[in-house]
């Protein structure tokens, strides 16, 4: 148990940890059976362990009731527990064993295994590693460039003509007055003075000998290239280009120092953005767990509302009086949640006031990056929200539009978060057609003679990255009595897009 909580604890952990409590009450090997079952999926992705009765009693005197597991548990503790903070229990999710009895097996296991594989997908690397293993690649390409023909020439002449000292050399008679070659001077003119002064101050203090040496490879090689006796002044104009040299070299070293700078920046950047990524995703999950219980709750509600229903009709059945009892008496029946986009598209047909007109495959294609079929629950509330508007603007309701019923619903009405929903495009996608023409969408005839309309309105069912699904539609409320769906798929291009 110590060994179990200390890896829970560990920093650095970057896989997804599931444990599994039991009592007494339960068949251990049956249970450790049916939880290999459900997490098998997980291989390689996350870690595992079943509690036997004991062990579960002492893992949860240990962490606390706020981070401990009940039999028939199965619960999710991701990287950087920390027990010593209570309000951080509420990231490690659990099911509860009515929870997992509840749901098909299979669908319970894809949705383990995606969390498992997310966590181990995301979860970052130790900033200081990243930057680390970057510094060693540009270490590693610093220390071994490629080096062309032209490089090693350069090479090669920069390091037979270093800078040369002319001041000493003149001083003791090794390089000739300008005036006439092979003559000494120890007092050079105001011009010499002038262009040899900056190469004084950097090797002053090499021995004359040394100086003398360089000079005379300099002077070597000057005359190998023009073919002859050659000048001071000729020298000295290879000097200064040396010296150039040296200054672009210690220029280039400055610039990579500056980049080094600017990449470690771009790291610590990276990193952030990535960090801010994972909390938009836990917002958007914890966003839609909220919406799942308020889905919920409003099931039980129309549950009760059922059942009063019938109770006040059998007590009118029964004599009583009629007055208070005169409720509508059909029975709604509550439609299943699609399990994918592709079962979406054909469960719309269900729905008494939307029609779907889109492109099948562009909405089937969304299952691609919703393994567990988040997006796909979202987009049936959406739907589900637009039938009940319409049937209730059938009914002879007065709303001022989609948007003023999601946020004032009536009793009954399911709705959606007003937030997620926009009346219409701005001005910059509507005027561009490189904007506007993906959202002329197909109609009935009878709605529009030219079988296609502009969508404006749409849901935002998810953030993602370039797909950030979208839900266009029509009001069509007002001359056929139905909401026509013209676009379920990926967010369609914007200014923002490329």
């Amino acid at each position: 148990m110590d060994q179990l909580i200390q890896l829970l604890r560990r920093n650095g952990r970057r896989t997804l940890s599931f444990i599994a409590g039991s009592s007494a009450a339960l068949p251990m090997r049956e249970w450790t059976e049916f939880v290999g079952n459900i997490l098998k999926q997980t291989t390689g992705q996350a870690s595992a362990y079943v509690l036997d009765p004991v062990a579960t009693t002492t893992f949860n005197q240990r962490v606390g009731n706020e981070f401990g597991v009940r039999p028939g548990m199965l619960r999710t503790y991701l990287p950087d527990l920390n027990i010593d903070d209570p309000q951080d229990a509420a990231r490690h999710r659990f099911l509860t064993s009515e929870s997992i009895a509840s749901q098909h097996v299979g669908r319970l296991g894809k949705t383990l295994s995606y969390k498992a594989r997310e966590v181990a997908q995301t979860s970052l690397l130790d900033d200081s590693v990243r930057l680390l293993d970057r510094r060693i690649d540009d270490l590693e390409l610093r220390l071994n460039p490629p080096v062309t023909r032209e490089q090693a020439g350069e090479a090669k002449v920069a390091g037979d003509s270093a800078p040369i000292p002319p001041a000493p050399l003149r001083e003791s008679g090794v390089i000739p007055d300008p005036s006439g070659p092979g003559t000494s001077s120890s007092a050079p003119d105001a011009e010499q003075a002038t262009n040899t002064g900056n190469l004084e101050g950097q090797t002053a203090d090499a021995p004359v000998g040394e100086q003398a040496e360089v000079y005379l490879a300099l002077r070597s090689l000057v005359e190998e290239y023009a073919g002859g006796a050659t000048s001071l002044a000729a020298v000295e104009s290879v000097r200064g280009l040396l010296e150039a040299g040296v200054a672009a070299e210690v220029l280039s070293a400055r610039l990579l120092a500056k980049i080094d700078q600017k990449s470690a920046a771009l790291d610590a950047a990276a990193v952030e953005n990535a960090r801010l990524r994972h909390l938009v995703d836990d917002l958007e999950l914890d966003a839609w767990d909220t919406w799942e219980q308020l889905e919920a709750q409003f099931i039980r509600t129309r549950s009760a509302q059922d059942a009063e229903l019938k109770l006040r009709t059998m007590l009118a059945k029964a004599g009583g009086d009629v007055d208070w009892t005169q409720l509508d008496e059909e029975e709604t029946v509550e439609l299943s949640v699609p399990e994918n986009f592709n079962s979406l598209v054909e469960a719309v047909g269900d729905l008494s006031h939307v029609v779907y007109t889109g492109d099948k495959d562009v909405t089937a294609g969304l299952d691609d990056h919703d393994a567990v079929g988040r997006w796909c629950g979202m987009t049936w509330s959406i739907l589900l929200a637009l039938d009940d508007y319409a049937r209730f603007k059938a009914d002879g309701a007065d709303f001022a539009g989609v948007h003023a019923y999601l946020e004032n619903p009536p009793a009954g009405g399911r709705t959606y978060p007003p937030g997620r929903h926009a009346r219409d495009e701005s001005e910059s996608v509507k005027n561009n057609p490189a904007f506007s023409a993906p959202r002329v969408l197909r109609v009935p005839m009878k709605i529009d003679p030219s079988g296609q309309v502009f969508m404006g309105a749409h849901f935002r069912v998810a953030k993602h990255g370039m797909v950030s699904p979208r839900l266009h539609y029509l009001d069509a409320t007002g001359i056929a009595g139905k909401i026509i769906v013209g676009y379920i798929g990926p967010h369609l291009p914007n200014t923002q897009t490329n």
